[in-house]
């Protein structure tokens, strides 16, 4: 498991490009039109699809949290099919929240320190290190069950193989 809110994987597929994106488009609804209503429920994700790229988030109702954005390249591959490259990340409001909630515990961490050197060592001045820990430590698993199920889901739908 890695320690950063960020990944990068390439794939292969047996789809051309313009088939991988088409069945890409297929299971995307436009971000505009999720809260209107419409009746959308074979469709996973949220986002735009372009000519060879797209930018996609994990619709609610799939997602265990909506914290995830993935960005994908899509390019040829001389013997046919296609390849694939998806840089899975936070969105940017759950990134800001996890550096302002790391910034507060580790500024209070840093003043109970220097004030430790003054008045000595108590316990409650681990609480903070562990609210450090725990923020961190909930966002990245928060993160990596994303990517998980937004992995299975494009694997499956778009034929996906990784690339070695």
């Amino acid at each position: 498991m890695r320690f950063l809110p960020w990944f990068t994987e390439e794939f292969r597929s047996s789809l051309l490009p313009f088939e991988l994106l088409q069945q890409l488009q297929s299971n995307v609804i436009l971000p505009q039109a999720v809260g209107l209503g419409v009746l959308n429920s074979y469709r996973n994700f949220k986002g735009t699809v372009a000519v060879n790229s797209f930018t996609i988030q994990l619709l609610a109702s799939v997602a265990k949290t909506p914290k995830l954005v993935l960005a994908g390249s899509v390019r040829n591959v001389a013997n046919g099919g296609s390849f694939l490259r998806l840089r899975y990340r936070l969105t940017w409001d759950s990134l800001f929240f996890l550096l302002f909630w790391e910034g507060v515990t580790g500024i209070i961490i840093v003043l109970d320190l220097r004030n430790s050197f003054h008045t000595g060592y108590t316990a409650d001045m681990v609480v903070p290190v562990v609210f450090f820990i725990f923020g961190f430590g909930f966002m990245l698993l928060l993160f990596w069950l994303e990517v998980h199920t937004a992995r299975q889901l494009l694997v499956k739908l778009l034929k996906l193989e990784p690339a070695h």
